[in-house]
């Protein structure tokens, strides 16, 4: 009696674990709960801010948190933080500023949003077919590998000056091309204006404060995923 006991008990739990997959849809494998963010808060200088996608309180930043697709980063007075994106690009933010990380429209396509303040950029040069738009709101600066700085003013409108490379800087009006040592100025319902000669020596660079890139090529931080867990990360850089 005892050893039928056994091969029953057996044959339930062999019947009960086959039946499993009868009721499964596909594509409801559990992922990991490591998600991989599009860039790391690596400098934090003053008060910075975080706002998570889908949440609604803003929370204090802390250095070497992991960015995801839809966060915004926000610099309070007096304060400036850097990015470096998943592919070694740098992002400097001065103080007043609001970024966010929008969601890739395609998979060879990244997109950001100034939405307020000054942000000085060094995009790794990308792959063919590649590209990085940020996104202001009066034009959109697309880039396949430059130096830049963006300003968006209360009012609205935008500057683009442009150190090292070539944007293409537009909206819907129209486009121009903005090369090295040239700036472009854009507002509401009004095409870019015609690229002219900047006088670098002069502006204010303001950025070279807030962080020195280390000499070696490979930036080593421990980051914090969405669950809070540690992680080591090392970025390589050009």
């Amino acid at each position: 009696m005892y050893n039928k006991l056994i091969v029953l008990t057996v044959i339930l739990l062999l019947t009960a674990f086959s039946a499993v997959p009868a009721f499964a849809k596909p594509g409801t494998a559990v992922k990991s709960k490591a998600e991989k963010g599009i860039g790391t808060l690596f400098v934090k200088n003053g008060q910075v801010e975080l706002l998570r996608s889908g949440k609604m309180k803003w929370i204090k930043a802390q250095k070497g948190i992991l960015l995801f697709e839809g966060d915004r980063i926000k610099t309070r007075e007096l304060a400036r933080a850097a990015v470096i994106l998943d592919d070694g690009s740098i992002i400097r933010l001065n103080e007043n500023s609001d970024l966010l990380f929008k969601v890739k429209q395609a998979k060879k396509q990244k997109r950001l949003k100034l939405l307020l303040g000054h942000l000085w950029a060094k995009i790794k040069k990308l792959d063919r077919g590649q590209e990085l738009e940020i996104e202001t709101p009066s034009a959109v600066a697309a880039i396949k590998g430059t130096e830049l700085e963006l300003k968006v003013l209360p009012d609205g409108k935008v500057q683009l000056v442009v150190w090292d490379g070539l944007v293409d800087f537009f909206n819907s009006h129209g486009k121009v091309v903005v090369r090295a040592s040239q700036e472009s100025t854009s507002a509401k319902d009004q095409i870019p204006g015609e690229p002219q000669k900047a006088n670098l020596e002069s502006r204010d660079q303001w950025f070279g404060s807030v962080v020195a890139i280390p000499s070696s090529k490979t930036l080593k931080l421990k980051i914090k995923d969405k669950d809070g867990k540690e992680q080591k990360l090392d970025i390589k850089y050009k």
